[in-house]
């Protein structure tokens, strides 16, 4: 899923802050869950790939 985050990451030619910001998150807690310190909670997911633009039908994809 990490992976995942980093596509749209990459997608949306953003960095860690601008992503996290736009999806609700911190930028520490965001980089703990990209890092593996921290297990991606699924609400946290859906704002990182609603933020990023991911297509809500898509989330087949990322379980």
């Amino acid at each position: 899923m990490r992976d995942r985050v980093r596509e749209v990451m990459d997608a949306a030619s953003d960095g860690r802050a601008a992503l996290a910001e736009r999806a609700g998150l911190t930028a520490d807690t965001l980089s703990k869950s990209l890092n593996g310190v921290r297990r991606f909670p699924s609400l946290d997911l859906a704002r990182a790939a609603a933020s990023g633009g991911a297509a809500s039908g898509c989330w087949t994809r990322w379980a």
